[in-house]
This record gives structure tokens, sequence and C-alpha cells, in this order.
């Protein structure tokens, strides 16, 4: 099983291929996220993932990404002979990985909240010392501007 998410604000096409045939089992085009499940066979696959990332050259994108090997009992056993108890462990098992991956994507929605707030909050700190140190400098000019207009001034 292979599962991704990307941030949905700048999505890149996602490819799935055999490496020894070429053949492309899965693309996403403008998905955030993907799962891919693929049945396991006798011989041995090599499959490559690719993540198209050539127009993000001046922006960082980041992706989570996750691969299962999972063993599937009706590879071997016929359906109809698999006990009703281990379907529905495989059913569950297919609900808790779901359940993973959306916990993983809240994290990574997190993360990213968390950054942005960071962010937000040193400008907004770096915008109330400026407005601080506007305020003394026309405090100031003012103080000097009303004593320079107020003062005595002796002509001969």
């Amino acid at each position: 099983m292979f599962s991704f998410q990307m941030d949905h604000y700048f999505t890149f096409p996602v490819r799935v291929l055999c490496s020894d045939t070429g053949d492309l089992l899965k693309e996403w085009k403008d998905d955030a996220q993907g799962l891919f499940n693929l049945p396991s066979t006798n011989k041995k696959r090599n499959l490559v993932f690719e993540f198209d990332n050539s127009q993000s050259t001046m922006t960082g994108v980041t992706v989570n990404f996750e691969i299962h090997i999972t063993l599937d009992p009706s590879y071997s056993v016929q359906a109809d002979k698999v006990d009703p108890i281990e379907s529905k462990v495989q059913e569950l098992y297919g609900k808790m990985q779901g359940l993973r991956t959306l916990q993983k994507a809240l994290r990574y929605k997190q993360k990213e909240h968390r950054t942005t707030v960071e962010a937000t909050k040193e400008r907004v700190l770096w915008w109330s010392i400026m407005q601080v140190v506007g305020f003394a400098v026309a405090a100031g000019s003012q103080l000097w501007l009303l004593q320079s207009l107020l003062e005595k001034r002796r002509s001969l």
C-alpha cells in the first residue's frame, strides 16, 4: 500500500511505475492525497514512485508518503474459504490504516499552521516595535517643535 499527502495549495503529479516493464500503474495529477493498493504476485516487482516537482523551483514543497507491505490472505486462499473473522480483521486493518493516514495529514496541517502562526507572531512583534519607536519619535518631535514655537526670543 502506498499513500501520500501534499499541501493542497500546490500539488504536482505523482506516478507509480513498474521499473521492470515500464508500465504506469497509477497516476494522480491534481490530487493533494492518494492511496494505491497493489495485489501481490509470485514475481518480484521493482516499483518507482515519481513526484514531479519540476514546477516548484522557487517554492518549497513538503510531501509525506508511506509504503506498507501487507500479506493478502485471499492470494493463497480462495475467498469462500477465508474465515469471516480474518476478513473482519482485514477490514479493520484497512480502516486503521485510513485513520493513520488521516492522523498524519492532520499532523502535517498542524505543523503548517504552527509555522504560519510563528511567522505571523514575529511580524506582529516587529510591527509593534516599529509603532512604539514611531510614536516616541513623533512625540519627541512634537515636544521639540512646541518648545521652539513657545520659546521667548530676544530681538535687538
